[in-house]
């Protein structure tokens, strides 16, 4: 799945002489790219589900790279493809630990209080959530800090309106990425735990007793850190989602030039010529706008949840409709699913019933009726069988002397 998710991503980028020579393409790629990564983030803020408001981050930031290939930043793309697979597949993994300590539950009205439980997994989510977030010196924050960049030096330069809207776009989500990350932070691991089941350490059980992982018993969940086969990929990945952007940084404050993924990429994109370049000052003030935002989703994310989640149900049509995905699940299921099953369902009642059904009967009452006929010619008289041996004769000789 996460091959195919991104595989557009890597698609644009190789097809980059196509798209370079239909600059209106490139735009509706960037325009795409700012929808779709607005849409998920906002999506993602009242999603209960843990799993879901990862998969809709994965949406979100997947709006990123194609905003950036979009400016004809091609390299900081594929530089927050990189990225983004160290922090993405440590919070997955981080989620699964969480899944399996918790015996499948995914529901974080279900959650909390994991912080002293869970310890490994909790510093390790806390990276992966700092680094999506776009916190610096963390990966994330290099290769989003540079597709920033880029839309801000292409609104700068060109001075469209529709380059600030993208640009204004992607902070607005910056914060956005940092709230509903942190909401889910915080709903995991702060306050108390709110599970239905009443929630014990390792080691809690009467002396002698076993009990497997994670298992319920009696209303009871014992809850702790997943094997080291689990965890040992979490502290990995949490290391690289710390040191994985170095391969892209050090431009920002001057300390070098040499960035070596743009360097390892500069021959596939040696014909990109038409990307605005960043001053100093357009990149410092996008840096310094983007990590305030981020701040400030953070902030929100901590007076709301910082003390533990408190789900309360919210009727507002507003939330509703973030909640249920803007209802596009509906509408396709309103608009494709049901009109596709309707025309099924009609196929096979009138083609299997009427055409198939209808000939394979029509055929069989046809052979049966030339079976019962010739039957009527198998009468056993030798009579019968002379007379119509005459007939034949007769039949021959006719049709013989007809031709001359």
């Amino acid at each position: 799945a996460a091959t195919m998710v991104t595989a557009g991503v890597y698609l644009v980028a190789r097809a980059h002489p196509l798209f370079e020579l239909a600059p209106t393409a490139l735009t509706i790629v960037a325009v795409i790219g700012g929808v779709t990564a607005l849409f998920a983030a906002t999506i993602a803020i009242a999603q209960l589900d843990i799993k879901r408001v990862l998969a809709y981050s994965t949406i979100s930031q997947l709006g990123y790279m194609f905003m950036g290939e979009g400016v004809h930043n091609y390299s900081a793309g594929i530089f927050h493809l990189t990225t983004h697979a160290y922090f993405k597949a440590l919070l997955f993994l981080a989620a699964g630990a969480v899944i399996h300590a918790l015996g499948g539950e995914q529901d974080m009205r279900q959650m909390g209080g994991l912080r002293s439980r869970l310890r490994t997994t909790f510093w390790t989510f806390l990276v992966g959530t700092l680094a999506i977030s776009g916190i610096p010196p963390l990966a994330g924050f290099w290769s989003k800090d540079e597709i920033l960049s880029s839309l801000l030096a292409q609104a700068t330069a060109n001075h469209k309106a529709i380059s600030y809207l993208l640009w204004g776009i992607a902070i607005v989500t910056v914060a956005l990425t940092a709230f509903y990350m942190f909401r889910l932070f915080y709903g995991i691991f702060m306050g108390d735990y709110r599970g239905s089941g009443r929630a014990s350490h390792e080691g809690d059980e009467e002396e002698g007793e076993e009990e497997e992982p994670s298992r319920r018993t009696a209303g009871r969940l014992t809850i702790h850190e997943a094997p080291p086969i689990m965890t040992i990929p979490l502290i990995i990945l949490a290391v690289l989602s710390i040191i994985g952007g170095l391969v892209g940084s050090f431009d920002l404050i001057s300390l070098s030039k040499w960035r070596p993924l743009t360097a390892f990429l500069a021959p596939v994109f040696a014909d990109v010529h038409t990307m605005a370049t960043a001053s100093f000052g357009v990149e410092w003030i996008s840096t310094l706008v983007s990590v305030g935002f981020a701040l400030l989703g953070i902030f929100a994310a901590w007076r709301l949840y910082g003390r533990g989640f408190q789900y309360k149900e919210n009727k507002n049509p507003f939330y509703q409709l973030l909640y249920h995905k803007y209802y596009v699940d509906e509408i396709l299921d309103a608009v494709i699913v049901q009109p596709i099953l309707w025309f099924g369902r009609t196929a096979a009642r009138v083609l299997e019933g009427d055409v198939l059904d209808g000939g394979s009967r029509a055929v069989a009452g046809g052979l049966r009726g030339i079976s019962a006929g010739l039957r009527r010619l198998q009468t056993g008289y030798v009579r019968n069988y002379a007379l119509a041996i005459l007939i034949g004769v007769v039949l021959i000789i006719l049709y013989y002397a007809v031709r001359g």
